[in-house]
């Protein structure tokens, strides 16, 4: 629902960690140069997404090809001191963003605490008028809504569990070769509608399938005995 996609929204943790996404061209007298500027992201949230709100943390400032095991740790820090459940938006250059994600993966139990992580950034800044950011951030909204806990990344107009991702020779975000798939996103909770809708209808037909004349006096311990079972066997609702 509308309302749940908000809640979505408002919960989700951004962390920031420099890249192409976040600068901007400042002029000095030494001539132009690139500046690490706020983060893009937190904008472009608060843009398209009005009353946007949720937590945001800086893990470093930098080129991704200058962040170091160091500063991946601080990331996982910050991964880690976020609620189970969180989904969580981390920015990052894209020379290193494979390379990061695998790290967090392989140090972040996203499957035990339901964590839902997606790395973006830009291939030109977010200040640039032909930048691909909102694009990327808009993917990876996306996988944070409908992925299953894990570490994703969001580029090319393509979201992929970390160890599928690969760059091609022009440089785009691809699913490597031969890479195993990851389970669909939406998998479990499709079974999950699947099975209460199921439990529902088979209440429905139990209460049609009554005679009657049942309604006229008390129950038949048939009757108690049947919708004991129902009650027990049917899943409790869950969100989808």
């Amino acid at each position: 629902s509308t309302g749940r996609n908000f809640q979505i929204m408002e919960s989700v943790v951004l962390i920031q960690t420099g890249g192409t996404i976040d600068k901007d061209l400042s002029c000095s007298a030494e001539g132009p140069s690139f500046v690490f500027n706020q983060s893009a992201a937190s904008e472009l949230l608060a843009r398209v997404c009005p009353g946007w709100g949720g937590e945001m943390h800086t893990a470093c400032l930098k080129d991704s090809q200058d962040i170091t095991d160091e500063d991946r740790g601080m990331m996982v820090e910050l991964i880690t001191q976020t609620p189970e459940g969180s989904r969580i938006l981390l920015t990052h250059g894209t020379d290193t963003m494979i390379q990061t994600a695998l790290f967090i993966a392989s140090r972040v139990d996203c499957a035990g605490t339901g964590r839902v992580i997606v790395l973006t950034g830009a291939l030109r800044p977010a200040k640039f008028r032909d930048s691909d950011a909102l694009f990327n951030v808009g993917c990876a909204i996306g996988g944070l809504n409908l992925g299953a806990p894990g570490v994703y990344v969001a580029m090319s107009g393509a979201v992929l569990a970390g160890h599928e991702a690969s760059r091609d020779a022009e440089g785009r975000f691809v699913r490597a070769v031969g890479a195993p798939r990851a389970a669909a996103p939406s998998e479990a909770r499709l079974q999950t509608q699947q099975e209460t809708q199921a439990a529902d209808s088979s209440q429905e037909q139990a209460v049609e399938q009554e005679p009657e004349g049942s309604q006229l006096g008390p129950p038949s311990k048939t009757t108690l005995n049947v919708n004991a079972c129902l009650l027990y066997t049917s899943p409790s609702p869950r969100d989808s």
